[in-house]
């Protein structure tokens, strides 16, 4: 990984780890909707992962524009209907949505062809952790809003840090070669 697409990787996942913050100390404070939040967030995560895909246009990987592909479709989705409304239909949408990233973030280790390696089992644990932790969040789902901001925050901090963890393995996977 060059140093450009790290920086911009970095960025990227500090940007959303940021915006965590910002929910974690909404829900304290009880600013803002849970609905609408989780709508910002889905389109705050659809244009920065398209901005990564701009700034690493040259490289030939299109994880990043498919993940903001996702983002921006899960925004125009959210943003037109009222599925957040329902526990099941909050549960699906988190799961698919879960469901692709991980498909998407499989497909991006996948490529390296590197399976012997121990940071393609890193990669694993990763996407098993986030599977797991849409999982543990969307069984939460029966809490009230200030609750559901505040589990919400504590969801997107680790999906920030994953991405982070992210781009570590793989600017360690290019110093590694």
């Amino acid at each position: 990984m060059n140093n450009d697409k790290f920086f911009w990787h970095v960025f990227g996942s500090l940007l959303i780890i940021f915006y965590a913050s910002f929910l974690l100390l909404s829900s304290m404070y009880q600013f803002g909707a849970f609905n609408t939040l989780v709508t910002a967030f889905f389109g705050i995560y659809g244009v920065i992962h398209l901005a990564l895909a701009l700034a690493n246009y040259n490289t030939k990987e299109f994880s990043h524009f498919f993940l903001g592909v996702i983002g921006i479709i899960s925004f125009s989705i959210l943003y037109c209907s009222n599925i957040l409304t329902s526990i099941r239909g909050c549960s699906f949408f988190f799961f698919l949505f879960a469901l692709l990233t991980c498909f998407i973030k499989l497909k991006k280790a996948d490529y390296f062809h590197d399976r012997k390696n121990i940071l393609w089992r890193m990669e694993l644990s990763f996407l098993f952790l986030y599977f797991l932790a849409t999982i543990l969040f969307c069984v939460n789902l029966v809490q009230k809003d200030s609750v559901l901001t505040l589990l919400f925050g504590f969801y997107i901090l680790f999906i920030g840090s994953l991405e982070f963890m992210e781009a570590m393995v793989f600017n360690l996977k290019g110093k590694l070669k």
